[in-house]
């Protein structure tokens, strides 16, 4: 399971802070609104001005450990992954119009991130993924061989 937020619930200019901690996530600055425009793929997104030249960034913090995290973003960003406190990854800088899309995977579990923009003080997220761990692509193979073994028994006992 995982959840995507697209913010299409709320109205332009609502300050997003905690109304989706029932899907894991909260938004932590107190200054992150609901923004629309056709540049998002459903006509709203979610950004964050700092201004007075400061860097743009969102905070998120999320209620249960998380493995992975992925973005539709206008602009661009820059993000940073955190597990208790510590800084464990911190991606390149992504320009939209060359991966208008980004997403990580982590071994480690975290419960934080920044996303940043890195040259003004706007940044703008489109939709946020997220989720638990992904099998490996073995276990995935043992899943299925499983699967296949229980359909194989069941043919046999009713021969």
């Amino acid at each position: 399971t995982y959840a995507t937020i697209d913010f299409t619930d709320h109205p332009k200019f609502t300050i997003i802070t905690d109304q989706f901690a029932d899907q894991g996530i909260l938004f932590t600055d107190g200054n992150d609104f609901v923004h629309t425009t056709s540049a998002y793929s459903d006509d709203h997104g979610l950004v964050s001005s700092d201004g007075f030249g400061n860097l743009g960034m969102i905070h998120m913090s999320f209620t249960q450990p998380q493995y992975w995290l992925a973005f539709d973003f206008i602009g661009q960003l820059q993000v940073e992954v955190y597990n208790q406190g510590q800084l464990i990854f911190m991606s390149n800088q992504y320009v939209a119009g060359f991966t208008p899309f980004v997403g990580f995977v982590s071994t480690m579990p975290f419960a934080a991130v920044i996303a940043r923009e890195f040259s003004d003080d706007v940044v703008a997220i489109d939709n946020i993924h997220f989720g638990p761990p992904i099998p490996a692509p073995g276990t995935l193979a043992l899943v299925g061989l499983a699967g296949m073994a229980a359909i194989e028994r069941r043919r046999r006992c009713d021969s």
